[in-house]
């Protein structure tokens, strides 16, 4: 029987790897094997990575050089204080707490992926731990079984359904994104803010400054030491694009942060 392997979770990003890359650990992403011979085994497949769609990389590279002055004088010295001085428990109840107001987000997402399964699971863990877990401030769930998982957001939805991500984007301050991300990121604002009215005042500024936070250690773990930040930047995100995958090859959250983009 012909072995085709589509997707091999890799450890690239050791939390990209060690949200946004932006954006609650290690994240993986998958690389493409492809059958080279129609009478090739397993073990004679060859590793092909992912293009990299990058048609603005000289705009992409001044932004990106703009977001990391940017985040060395104003981000991260305030991500450093929060986390040197804000107590463990309270930062970790605050980063429960909006990810508990986004399973219901999620649960619809994955239910117009079609898998109910998921949608399911998103709602289970919503309605214990905002029922016993002080409105989502502690992870009760997770204590009983109801495991967490990443976040199931419109730009998932889009690649459950194949669609391409496109090239490769730098945003000013928001950092490496694709054209799907972008309407992902957009359709999520829109449905939060329609959905949750005037509370979207707090939800949304707390969900995102939380997913940069999470994101701004990943790349910088990820980055250190590398001499083409940028090229490093670019690759792992253009991979972690193409891994992403249907519902229901999406697993239990790794803390990470990192979304497939």
């Amino acid at each position: 029987m012909r072995l085709i392997l589509h997707r091999l979770a890799g450890s690239l990003l050791i939390g990209v790897g060690a949200g946004l890359l932006g954006t609650s650990s290690t994240a993986a992403t998958a690389q493409n094997l492809v059958d080279p011979d129609e009478g090739a085994t397993g073990e004679e497949y060859l590793y092909e990575p992912p293009q990299e769609h990058d048609p603005f990389e000289s705009l992409n590279r001044q932004l990106y050089d703009f977001n990391q002055t940017f985040y060395d004088y104003a981000s991260d010295p305030a991500i450093r204080i929060y986390g040197d001085y804000v107590p463990e428990g309270v930062r970790s109840g605050v980063a429960n707490f909006f990810g508990n107001l986004r399973e219901p987000f999620s649960a619809m997402n994955s239910a117009l992926a079609g898998d109910w399964s998921l949608s399911g699971h998103y709602l289970q863990r919503f309605a214990v731990n905002s029922t016993f877990g002080l409105l989502g401030v502690l992870d009760v769930a997770q204590e009983v079984g109801i495991e967490e998982r990443e976040a199931y957001k419109f730009n998932e939805l889009m690649c459950a359904y194949d669609i391409p991500p496109g090239p490769f984007i730098v945003l000013p301050l928001l950092g490496p994104s694709n054209v799907r991300s972008i309407t992902g990121r957009v359709a999520d604002v829109v449905t939060s803010a329609t959905l949750t009215g005037d509370f979207a005042q707090i939800y949304l500024p707390g969900v995102y400054t939380h997913d940069f936070m999470n994101g701004r250690k990943v790349e910088k773990a990820f980055t250190e030491g590398a001499l083409d930040a940028y090229a490093v930047v670019r690759s792992a995100y253009t991979q972690l694009a193409s891994a992403c995958g249907g519902p229901k090859e999406r697993g239990a959250s790794d803390g990470s942060g990192m979304d497939a983009p």
